[in-house]
């Protein structure tokens, strides 16, 4: 009957319940970084909290929704908490990489690393880019720019050595070149952005 169905259901299924979820989340936690977003393992979480969700809803309607076997009843209670389980992994998961996403804008001041961009899913592309947006119709609207001096400066100029070529760029004392290795006294503000791409580092 539909009772024996679901106790074999259950029984098949056990051991599996939440692992994978479970591995995304370590996956963050181990990463240094952003790691490449797992789409597959995502569908076949969801795909395991549908059968899951399939399996507490047979058994309800072979109970009809009178559930007196402490078995069954137990069975309804692990299914559903594995539910709960799986969901808020794929929460964390989810919400800890836009966190990151976030992150990312102000340290690469809107520009996306090739490097970084192919680790993300085609929608946190997409809330990447929208973030930027609102972020620069803030700055138009306040006439402020909120990427410079997010970290108290203790002087208005700093010396820099240049990690990588950059090229020339413009400053409030006129156009600096920066070649690889080369060292520059500068003012903060004029190459905070690129401090934080890690094209150049602080030495004073």
């Amino acid at each position: 009957d539909r009772t024996s169905d679901y106790k074999f259901g259950a029984a098949s299924f056990v051991g599996m319940y939440g692992d994978e979820a479970l591995d995304l989340v370590k996956e963050l936690h181990r990463a240094r970084w952003l790691p490449a977003y797992r789409e597959e393992v995502i569908k076949r979480v969801a795909k395991e909290i549908e059968i899951l969700v399939n399996m507490i809803e047979k058994s309800l309607e072979a109970q009809n929704f009178e559930v007196s076997e402490a078995q069954i009843a137990c069975g309804l209670i692990v299914h559903w908490q594995s539910v709960l389980y799986n969901k808020r992994c794929i929460l964390a998961y989810l919400n800890h990489r836009v966190n990151l996403v976030k992150q990312l804008w102000w340290d690469q001041g809107g520009v996306l690393p090739n490097e970084i961009r192919q680790n993300l899913s085609s929608n946190e592309l997409q809330f990447f880019d929208e973030y930027g947006r609102l972020m620069r119709i803030y700055q138009n609207v306040m006439d402020v720019d909120i990427n410079l001096d997010q970290e108290p400066p203790t002087s208005l100029f700093i010396e820099v050595r240049v990690l990588r070529p950059c090229g020339t760029i413009q400053t409030d004392c006129g156009p600096i070149t920066l070649n690889e290795h080369s060292t520059h006294l500068v003012r903060r503000r004029d190459v905070e952005l690129l401090i934080r791409q890690g094209a150049l580092e602080q030495i004073s």
